[in-house]
This record gives C-alpha cells, structure tokens and sequence, in this order.
C-alpha cells in the first residue's frame, strides 16, 4: 500500500521493516551471536535496520564481500537456532542479487516454501533480531507478512509461488502501476502441479513477470529432477 511509504523519499515508512517492538519481551537467554568465529561485517553493518535501498548503490565488487558477509551471518545464526541451512546458502548471492536490480519491497518476491529466507531477513531490516529465528516471540523461520512490508507472500508449502506472483503482477496491471512480480522457486518445488499451472496461467494472460528457477540440488526430499537417488 502507498501508506506504507515515505511520499517524499519512497523509502518504507518506520515500523514496516519488522522491527518493531514485539510484544513481550525477547526472553533473556536468546542469544546474541553464534559458534562461528566473529568476522567483520561493515557492508551490513552500513545498511543498519533501514531495509534495501543502500543495497541497488552497490558496485558488483562490493555486492560480493556483501553476499560473504550474509554467509556468514546466516551461518551463525543458524548454528544456534538450528532450521534450514541449506536452502538459505543455496541463495546467498541470489537474494543480494534480487534486492540489487529490483525495487523491493515495491517489486514483490515471492519465495517458493520460503524457507530459504534467512540471507532475506538478514537483508530487509530484520538482522538486529536474526539470532530469534524459530524462538518464541521471535522471527519466524518462513516469510511471515505481518512481520515485515518486505514478505509480500507467507508460504511454507512448495509450489506456490509462481501463482502469487501472477496475482501481484495482474493487481499491478488493474491499478495501472508500474513494477515487477518476482518467483523464486526450487528444482523440487518446480516439480508441483500448481507451478505448472501456473505458468500456463500466467502465460495464458500473457503477464509480464520474473520466474526464477534455482536449480541447486537443495531440496528437502530427493527427486528425479536432481537425480539423486537416496537421502
């Protein structure tokens, strides 16, 4: 929604980015960092809890050390929180990438299951709480939409990303706005009827939209499609 940001400088207005104050408070034994040895971050640490928009002024030498920077803090969190690891390295340098060349949260992204969001969090204003994923009163280990103006799509289940995206997209077109819808979805979700369908939906509408196949292996099962043969 419009209300959602600044009308002078497009920036998301305070209190959409997921960090505000939840309620309750952060019980005292979350912790603060991980068991990985400490590494400097000070390309995360200029982008602050402010959201994205630092992050499109990047040169690509700079957008790399940002992605190792990511990696790691995806790393640390994880080996205390526990959660999905894999799926959130499988897209370190593609989340860096996404937030560079779209407009987010403006540009929707719509990530398929959503459990490779960690690296997104990290990314959208959420890292000075990264280290609550999964906890009581913390982060959700999944893109949650009332947590942050940037989780333009909850999920949890595989498939559906495509359909969502053609939604966001066919909402822009009826409003006359401008933008892009994007699809992040895996080599196993892609594997669901609802991803077929819907690109035979969006195609059918002839919707101008972003469908991104990550084709890493890193799936929750093992499939065909990566041939791998047992867990």
């Amino acid at each position: 929604e419009d209300s959602n940001f600044c009308r002078k400088c497009g920036v998301p207005r305070p209190g959409t980015l997921g960090v505000a104050p939840h309620k309750g408070s952060t019980p005292a034994d979350v912790p603060t960092r991980g068991y990985f040895p400490p590494k400097p971050t000070p390309l995360l640490d200029s982008l602050g809890d402010e959201g994205t928009q630092k992050i499109r002024g990047m040169n690509v030498d700079q957008l790399k050390d940002l992605a190792d920077e990511v990696r790691w803090q995806v790393l640390d969190a994880v080996s205390v929180t526990g959660g999905h690891l894999g799926a959130g390295l499988g897209v370190v340098d593609l989340t860096v990438a996404l937030h560079h060349v779209f407009d987010t949260p403006r540009d929707e992204i719509c990530w398929d299951v959503a459990h490779q969001c960690q690296p997104h969090k990290v990314l959208t204003g959420r890292r000075s709480r990264i280290y609550t994923l999964r906890q009581g009163g913390g982060l959700s280990g999944f893109a949650k939409r009332k947590e942050s103006i940037y989780d333009a799509f909850g999920a949890g289940h595989s498939s559906t990303s495509i359909s969502a995206a053609v939604g966001f997209k066919t909402a822009k077109d009826r409003l006359g706005r401008s933008g892009h819808s994007v699809a992040v979805i895996g080599d196993g979700a892609i594997t669901g009827g609802m991803a077929w369908e819907a690109m035979n939906h969006g195609g059918g509408m002839g919707t101008k939209m972003v469908v991104i196949l990550n084709d890493n292996g890193q799936v929750s099962l093992p499939t065909f499609y990566n041939q791998v043969k047992q867990p």
